[in-house]
């Protein structure tokens, strides 16, 4: 199976709860583990990025069609080429729990791959 690789050398701080990003980063991972490429690794990393601290998950699956680039983050949507099960909740909670922060989570980037982005306002260290 594919491994995740994580990237990163500076150290990023956001304001937001921990319990929430590591929430969503598990829900990230385990997407991109099951709609990734088995061949390749996944790709993960933490950075700051215009004032943002951004955690970014990308894998080298099949991506999101365009047209199912926004109902992906629908309750109980899933892409057209989803094959795994499912309900279709992940991304769905994922994002209120990044807005709830006031923050976001979106999919940038083409197909083929897939790259999400959980952006939290940047926070100084402590």
């Amino acid at each position: 199976g594919a491994g995740i690789e994580l990237s990163g050398d500076e150290v990023v701080w956001a304001v937001g709860d921990p319990g929430s990003v590591a929430q969503i980063v598990r829900i990230l991972l385990d997407n991109a583990l099951v709609h990734g490429a088995s061949d390749a690794p996944i790709h993960a990393r933490a950075e700051m990025h215009e004032g943002m601290a951004r955690v970014v998950v990308e894998d080298r699956g099949p991506g999101v069609p365009p047209g199912d680039r926004d109902r992906i983050f629908d309750r109980f949507e899933r892409g057209a080429e989803a094959s795994e099960g499912g309900f279709g909740l992940g991304l769905a909670i994922g994002r209120e729990l990044a807005r709830r922060m006031d923050g976001d989570l979106t999919l940038d980037g083409e197909p083929p791959g897939a790259r999400f982005v959980l952006s939290l306002a940047g926070a100084p260290s402590p």
